[in-house]
Formats: structure tokens, C-alpha cells, sequence
């Protein structure tokens, strides 16, 4: 800002001797263009630097899925059952429980006959008793 002052009043100071003028303020001109450079070069550095780290955090983003992804196909791995297990311990439920009805109703006809013994003794029993013959 100082040189661009600068360059001001020298036009100002020195307007009627133009050699003079272009004298003084060339070497301001070479410090704005030095500056300008600088300002240029660490503008160019920050956006650079940004775009690293842009880069850097993507990454990290990625890294940081691709991690998670991972972990959730081990943990799905770890708490999957095979289809085909899976489809053998149903079989497997399934006979059992056709065997255990079996058994019930074996159970069941079973009492049923013991009742219709029980019942054939208690009318043995009564046509004893009472010498009479009862119709069956």
C-alpha cells in the first residue's frame, strides 16, 4: 500500500520530468511485483496445501468405510449360520417333533384300550356278581 502511495505523489511530484518519474517509481513497481509474487506464491502454497489436505481427510473417509465395511462382514461371518446347517437343523426338528407325536398318539391309543379292558373287567365283574349276562 506504502508503494502504491508512493508511485501517487512521485506521478504528482514529478509529472512535468517523466524520466525522473519512470526513474523512481520503476523501482516501486519492481517492489509491488515482488510482492505481488509473494502474495501469488503463498495463495498458490495455501490452495495447495488445502488440496492436500482435502485429499488427506478423503482418505481418511475412505480408510475409515472400507474399515467399518470390513467389520461388518467379519461380524455378519462370526454370526451367520450356513444355509445348508441351517436347513439340516430344521429337518433334523421337524423329525423329532413327528416322532414325538407318534409317541402321543401311541400313548393315547394305548389308554384307550387299557379303558376298553378296564371296562370288560368291571362288566365281568358286575355279570359275576349279579349272575346276569349284560349285552354288549
Amino acid at each position: 500500500m506504502q508503494a502504491k502511495l508512493a508511485i501517487k505523489d512521485n506521478n504528482q511530484q514529478y509529472a512535468n520530468n517523466v524520466s525522473l518519474r519512470n526513474q523512481k517509481n520503476g523501482k516501486l513497481f519492481k517492489q509491488l511485483k515482488n510482492i505481488n509474487s509473494k502474495i501469488d506464491l503463498n495463495q498458490t502454497q495455501m490452495r495447495l496445501n488445502q488440496a492436500s489436505n482435502d485429499k488427506h481427510v478423503s482418505r481418511q473417509k475412505n480408510k475409515s468405510k472400507s474399515l467399518s465395511k470390513k467389520e461388518n462382514a467379519e461380524r455378519k461371518s462370526k454370526n451367520s449360520v450356513s444355509p445348508r446347517l441351517l436347513g439340516k437343523l430344521s429337518s433334523a426338528l421337524t423329525s423329532v417333533k413327528k416322532e414325538g407325536q407318534e409317541r402321543i398318539n401311541a400313548l393315547r391309543r394305548n389308554l384307550d384300550k387299557e379303558d376298553d379292558f378296564e371296562k370288560q373287567d368291571r362288566i365281568d365283574e358286575i355279570e359275576t356278581e349279579t349272575g346276569r349276562s349284560m349285552e354288549r
